[in-house]
């Protein structure tokens, strides 16, 4: 268990035993970013990727013992810095508990494994039109937008069609 400065509030790091409410809270999320049809995954591949493999880690916030939010974050690496950072996939806090600080709280504990593990930032993405998101990250916590990077997905199947079309 994780204490914060906010009282009735801690933070713990998600187990196997926690597999079920990570996926509620991922479906909570694609349903606030109006993107649920866009959840392939299942419980069973969740608890693969970052339960058995260690893909990624998860936190959870309780607030008066309720889980109340997430965050699911990973180490990539820089080939800039030449040593890996925190990247953040996701926090989501659920809407009855937003506006009480949680989410601050559970970026700063981030900020904190990140300091920690001695890593140099950590980066994540946020969509254009959330802007309650887009001015806390601007005003709060003061960070820094690339104006000059766009991000790419390359999804499977495109992927299979380059390498089936490669000129070997």
């Amino acid at each position: 268990m994780i204490t914060t400065r906010i009282p009735d509030y801690y933070l713990k790091q998600a187990t196997i035993d926690d597999v079920e409410l990570v996926y509620d809270f991922i479906i909570a999320l694609a349903d606030y970013e109006e993107m649920k049809d866009g959840v392939v995954g299942s419980v069973d591949d969740l608890k693969k990727s970052i339960f058995e493999n260690g893909e990624a880690e998860v936190l959870i916030g309780y607030y008066q013992n309720k889980p109340v939010g997430f965050c699911v974050f990973c180490k990539i690496f820089s080939t800039f810095l030449c040593q890996s950072y925190l990247y953040l996939d996701d926090l989501f806090i659920l809407e009855d508990y937003r506006k009480l600080g949680l989410g601050k709280e559970m970026l700063c504990q981030l900020g904190l494994i990140c300091e920690q593990r001695k890593l140099e930032r950590i980066e994540w993405f946020c969509f254009g039109w959330n802007k309650p998101s887009l001015d806390f990250y601007d005003n709060v916590l003061k960070a820094t937008l690339h104006p000059e990077l766009k991000r790419y997905r390359w999804e499977k199947d495109a992927i299979r069609m380059v390498i089936d079309s490669y000129d070997k």
